[in-house]
């Protein structure tokens, strides 16, 4: 095991320490110092910005994005070695909520945004025609006029939902999906693992939220901000949970796609009956 004398700075073997004096310096080191495992002094300075109280919640917010966005593995790693004296997952938590309501409701917002324009320019191509015929059931290459209204009323109806419902669905969404990895991650551990609290969990889900952020950027945004969303969900079930690569692959990607089809069922029938209920002549 390495460590760092505190006279000379040189790094040594504490194995090899003997009478607990320096091998280079020959200073005294303490029974503590002599034994315990190196820490790593770069990573002293490196604890959540959201955690802390002497800087503004601006800060906080915007700091702990770009910490957790440019260096996760660093991020990780602090909170894994501070995690016997973990503070309260509350201020975790709120970071989680207050980017998935800015992604989710931002990305709404785009989705409007493009429902409320005409699928004919959308639509100009004699392939996309073709296809989206074939997709409405019609052998034409031409779309029925009454077709293209009810999708694009159908929708503009779920892009409102989403919008609406943005801070609902981030309050339960974290949790649904710490309440996963905590429970699949703990069933694909190994017998010698320990597994972490829950409020540990919901931590470092939450933090690992941060690149949904780009969900803001309209079209390509949603697909980067799930993606490396879902990396980070990844690397935080391999370093708290200690499971493999491959396991936690697997649990991020049926959560993810269990909740997907959870919620896409849920607002495509919620849609359905607000579309019926006030736009009865599209049906």
């Amino acid at each position: 095991m390495l460590d760092q004398c505190p006279h000379c700075e040189t790094t040594y073997v504490t194995t090899k320490v003997q009478a607990g004096c320096c091998p280079m310096c020959g200073e005294l080191l303490s029974a503590e110092k002599a034994t315990s495992p190196k820490e790593n002094r770069d990573l002293g300075d490196f604890g959540p910005l959201m955690e802390l109280d002497n800087i503004g919640s601006i800060a906080r917010f915007w700091g702990t994005l770009a910490q957790v966005i440019l260096r996760p593995t660093r991020f990780f790693e602090h909170m894994a070695a501070h995690q016997e004296k973990a503070p309260s997952s509350n201020k975790a938590f709120i970071f989680g909520v207050w980017v998935l309501f800015l992604g989710q409701s931002i990305s709404a917002f785009w989705l409007i945004s493009l429902a409320g324009q005409s699928l004919d320019t959308i639509f100009q191509g004699s392939k996309e025609n073709a296809l989206l015929g074939a997709l409405l059931g019609n052998g034409e290459s031409q779309p029925n006029p009454e077709d293209l209204s009810y999708l694009i009323h159908l929708a503009t109806v779920q892009a409102h939902l989403e919008f609406i419902l943005a801070p609902l669905i981030a309050f339960f969404a974290i949790h649904l999906i710490a309440g996963s990895c905590h429970f699949l991650g703990r069933s694909m551990q190994g017998p010698e693992a320990e597994s972490p609290p829950y409020d540990l969990t919901l931590r470092w889900v939450a933090y690992a939220q941060a690149p949904f952020i780009f969900a803001t950027i309209p079209t390509l945004g949603l697909l980067l901000a799930t993606g490396w969303t879902g990396v980070l969900l990844i690397r935080g079930l391999v370093r708290f949970h200690q499971i493999s690569f491959a396991r936690a692959m697997v649990t991020v990607l049926s959560t993810g796609m269990l909740l997907k089809i959870l919620w896409s069922s849920a607002l495509h029938r919620v849609s359905l009956y607000i579309l019926l209920t006030f736009f009865p002549h599209l049906s």
